[in-house]
């Protein structure tokens, strides 16, 4: 995963830069316009941790003469097709440097200098060296959204990080740890939804030992249905939450705990779909939580 795509049309500096990362151990992919841009990113974009650009450069490879809005239209088609991307800019014009740290937002921006080509490798190399991480989030982008700007502490995320890493996990004696933070983080949920929301999650709910008392709590989610199922209170769980949260939470508590005299394993299929059916509830959670507190 030490691929870095290049879009420069200067192939004396594409050389130089060649040879920068070559001696770092970063592999280079060189294309020299926007049409060059476009053309690797749908292809390749998995197998490639960042992408360099330069901030004035080709809109189609039978140019002659570098465009302006290059650099406004490329980040524009990064932003649109892949979002949170890691990119950075490089430039040799000291103006457009100034004018475009003064204006943009983008903060990874590098001078054709010496030290600037410096910084701008140490970058990538942190791109490299976290790629898996970058690619995770990246995917999974409107989940960790969620968690970082809806009240979640730190280690929501990181359990949430450490579950995809896994979700492609096939061998069933593995999965017993899988679940276990998927219902962790199923738990953290609700406990989230407790510090900021009493009435959603009140806090007989949880008993003194920090666990919940699950049954009671979808109970009240659903709005204590009467026996013809009509919610008789609040309803915060809908049908399909409700079924999506109570088999989620039990899926998690049968296979935490491998059994070996089980006659069927349950495949990956499952431990993707119970992923699946955590970020729905972290999804549905907006609902009764404070943003950007």
């Amino acid at each position: 995963m030490n691929n870095i795509l290049l879009i420069d049309d200067d192939e004396n500096f594409k050389d130089t830069f060649q040879i920068e990362a070559q001696n770092n151990d970063l592999r280079l992919i060189h294309r020299k316009s926007l049409e060059g841009l476009q053309d690797v990113m749908p292809k390749h974009h998995a197998s490639i941790s960042a992408v360099v650009l330069d901030i004035k450069c080709l809109i189609s490879d039978d140019q002659a003469i570098e465009n302006e809005n290059f650099i406004g239209t490329a980040l524009k088609y990064l932003d649109t097709n892949f979002p949170n991307f890691p990119r950075i800019v490089l430039t040799g014009d000291d103006d457009a440097f100034n004018n475009f740290k003064r204006f943009a937002e983008e903060k990874n921006i590098y001078q054709k200098t010496p030290d600037g080509l410096n910084e701008a490798i140490a970058k990538l190399k942190f791109y490299c060296e976290n790629s898996e991480l970058i690619k995770i989030t990246i995917a999974h982008n409107e989940a960790f959204s969620v968690l970082r700007n809806y009240g979640y502490n730190q280690s929501a995320e990181s359990t949430l990080v450490e579950i995809l890493k896994n979700e492609n996990e096939t061998s069933f004696p593995r999965f017993g740890g899988i679940f276990r933070d998927i219902r962790s983080l199923q738990e953290t949920i609700y406990k989230t939804i407790n510090l900021y929301n009493k009435p959603v999650v009140p806090d007989s709910l949880i008993r003194p030992n920090g666990m919940l008392d699950f049954n009671k709590l979808m109970k009240h989610l659903n709005g204590y249905p009467s026996a013809n199922f009509t919610p008789t209170k609040t309803e915060y769980h809908n049908s399909a939450i409700f079924n999506l949260a109570n088999s989620l939470y039990w899926v998690c508590g049968k296979y935490i705990h491998a059994d070996p005299a089980e006659k069927y394993y349950i495949s990956n299929y499952t431990l993707r779909s119970s992923i699946l059916s955590l970020i729905e509830l972290i999804f549905w959670s907006k609902l009764y939580l404070p943003k950007n507190i």
